[in-house]
């Protein structure tokens, strides 16, 4: 789903060099819409939404178009984490780190500060609606930091690799809130580490980890590649040693990884090392683990539709 439009949609086929930059589009009971960006790939339009956030009009255009992006000539394989956002391998077991931005924590301040005034208005007064789009606007730059950070962090990845490994993640199981405790003689409830774990859920949901990687996926696809995930439930890669294939078990707070046969190193490398070893078959374990290749394969070289659906689902506020 591309964020662009011509100066007058029509249904007609667009090649690269009928590509333009900006317009208006001119929508009845609103008006005229200024148009930002341009599209990447010619292509047929499709379809066409037009949406509301906050403040700002959206018109999401959808193309029929074939697939263009680069790719590299390096097997990759990247582990997610909240430390580090990723840290990156490859097949001359090169590391890379990307630092975790934090772009929700850096704003929590100035977000709460305009909560707290918000508050205090009247309901329905002028001053509580001026409050009320400062905020919103706080949280529009937050999240297209992210969103820009995020689209520049997987192209990169992509256009530098013929293949990226990594390991399936479920995130709803992962920011499960902890269920509580309660004393069988007195009905009260126990600590059961709820607040902890709040913290802990507001980091990884900072990180926008299922989109991310929806991200990759798609550029992959576009790249005429995958992105092959192992399944974290068999494999283990955070508790596996990358030397000796050997379980070592460990907390969430012990980021060194130190097995028995004296390999030591980062949590973090260890995970994405496992990762590619197993993929080159230089990691040999006993379970049979499974890789699955998420989204449609490239038989035809065309995407359509809900393949170029990148952009999150936008809802009116």
């Amino acid at each position: 789903m591309l964020i662009w439009i011509l100066d007058t949609f029509q249904a007609k086929k667009v090649t690269r060099k009928q590509k333009t930059r900006g317009g208006t589009f001119r929508i009845s009971g609103v008006g005229k819409i200024q148009i930002r960006g341009m599209s990447r790939n010619g292509g047929t339009p499709k379809t066409m939404e037009v949406l509301k956030k906050g403040e700002d009009w959206i018109i999401s255009v959808t193309y029929q178009c074939v697939a263009e992006r680069n790719s590299g000539e390096h097997i990759h394989a990247f582990d997610w984490g909240v430390t580090t956002f990723l840290t990156i391998t490859n097949e001359a077991q090169q590391i890379s780190v990307v630092e975790n931005p934090r772009f929700l924590r850096t704003a929590s301040e100035k977000i709460e500060k305009v909560q707290q005034k918000l508050s205090r208005k009247k309901l329905r007064s002028n001053n509580r609606k001026k409050v009320k789009i400062s905020l919103s606007r706080i949280h529009k730059k937050v999240a297209n930091k992210c969103l820009d950070f995020m689209h520049k962090t997987s192209c990169k990845i992509v256009e530098s690799s013929k293949r990226i490994i990594t390991e399936k993640l479920a995130i709803k199981n992962i920011t499960k809130v902890p269920k509580a405790k309660i004393d069988e003689f007195t009905g009260a409830y126990l600590p059961n580490g709820a607040a902890r774990k709040a913290g802990l859920n507001k980091s990884i949901l900072d990180t926008s980890p299922s989109q991310f990687l929806q991200m990759v996926r798609v550029k992959a696809e576009e790249a005429a590649y995958e992105l092959e995930e192992l399944e974290t439930k068999k494999l283990k890669p955070s508790q596996r040693c990358a030397s000796c294939s050997d379980i070592v078990k460990k907390n969430l707070s012990q980021r060194i990884h130190k097995c028995h046969c004296g390999f030591s190193i980062s949590r973090d490398v260890n995970s994405a090392l496992v990762m590619l070893k197993f993929e080159l078959g230089s990691l040999k374990i006993d379970e049979k683990i499974e890789t699955r290749c998420r989204g449609p394969a490239l038989c035809t070289g065309t995407l359509s539709g809900v393949l170029n659906h990148e952009t999150p689902s936008i809802i009116t506020q």
